[in-house]
């Protein structure tokens, strides 16, 4: 499936407005895991709509947490980036809380 045909470009991108979902996360850690994969190995394990996916994988790359790599004829490999190795970490750290205090 082409990746252009996937996107609904109409609708704003939730990740933009600072809400991911578990699906953005699972995609991130995906990603994380099995770097310059191509784009469907990402959405293994992820019991949604492939459709949706390609719409939600497109998100995180226009708001810099994923890159696309189109130097290959006819593959469209993808990385996380900084952003994206933040945002996961920020999720998955607990919160530091001063000395002294408990949760």
């Amino acid at each position: 499936v082409p990746l252009d045909c996937a996107v609904d470009v109409g609708r704003p991108s939730l990740v933009r407005e600072g809400h991911m979902d578990e699906i953005d996360i699972k995609l991130l850690k995906n990603v994380s895991e099995q770097p310059d994969q191509p784009i469907r190995k990402s959405f293994c394990g992820i019991n949604t709509k492939e459709r949706t996916l390609y719409r939600k994988i497109v998100a995180l790359e226009q708001n810099r947490f994923v890159k696309f790599d189109t130097s290959q004829p006819g593959k469209i490999l993808v990385r996380i980036t900084g952003l994206g190795k933040a945002e996961i970490r920020g999720r998955t750290e607990p919160t530091s809380l001063p000395r002294g205090e408990a949760p």
